[in-house]
This record gives structure tokens, C-alpha cells and sequence, in this order.
């Protein structure tokens, strides 16, 4: 009777160990549609006057004006603009501007090929970590 009561108990641990993993799938394929969504809105967020007025200082090339008027992160586009301009700024270091823009969120599309032109420059300049 001891063992018969053990083995129930050990199958009851693993049945519930289980069914967790499948929780977890769930959980992960939840996360993914979160981050469709997320991208698919942010390839439909219209221009306040706050980005337009960085866009005209990107344009001009004033890096450190930006990151001066974006360093209190005081929304969503002045993390992106400080991201993106940090990365413009330290052009010579590739490997730190790669660094910067892998943490933008949103990319205007008024600067897109701009910082195109940026990838594909740190694309060229920085080894890949497989060349090693």
C-alpha cells in the first residue's frame, strides 16, 4: 500500500510538472503576437511635432542637440531620437552605433534611409562574431 501510495504520488508530480510547459508555450506564442502588433503599429505611428522637429535637426546634422533635448527620455520618441542620434554621433566606433540602433524601437520613415546607409556601413565595418 506504501509503494501504491508513492506512485500516485510521484505520477501526480509529474503530470502537473507537465502541463506547466505547455503554459510557458502559450505564454511565448503571446508574446511573439505582442511584438507583431507592436511593430504593425509602429509602422502606422503618425509624426507628432515633437519627432518633426527632430527629424528637421537629424536633417541638419545637429547629433548633440538632440541628445541634449532627448536625454530625459520623456517619451517613447525621445528614447528612439536618442537612440538614433547617439548612433549617428559615434560613427567612427561601429560596433557602439550598432549597439544604439538595436535598441530603437521606431524608425521615422523621413530618416529611414539615412540610417540604412548607417547599417549597411556597420555591416561592412564590424566583424561578425562567426568570422572569429
Amino acid at each position: 500500500m506504501k509503494y501504491l501510495s508513492l506512485f500516485v504520488v510521484a505520477l501526480m508530480f509529474l503530470l502537473a510538472g507537465c502541463g506547466t510547459s505547455a503554459d510557458e508555450k502559450k505564454e511565448d506564442t503571446a508574446k511573439q503576437e505582442e511584438k507583431t502588433t507592436a511593430s504593425k503599429e509602429n509602422a502606422e505611428q503618425k509624426l507628432t511635432e515633437e519627432d518633426k522637429q527632430f527629424i528637421e535637426l537629424f536633417k541638419k546634422g545637429e547629433y548633440q542637440t538632440i541628445v541634449d533635448q532627448t536625454v530625459g527620455f520623456g517619451s517613447d520618441a525621445q528614447v528612439n531620437f536618442y537612440f538614433i542620434a547617439n548612433a549617428f554621433k559615434s560613427v567612427p566606433d561601429y560596433s557602439l552605433s550598432k549597439t544604439y540602433l538595436n535598441k530603437t524601437k521606431y524608425i521615422p520613415t523621413d530618416i529611414q534611409d539615412e540610417v540604412d546607409k548607417l547599417k549597411a556601413d556597420i555591416e561592412a565595418n564590424v566583424e561578425s562574431p562567426e568570422a572569429s
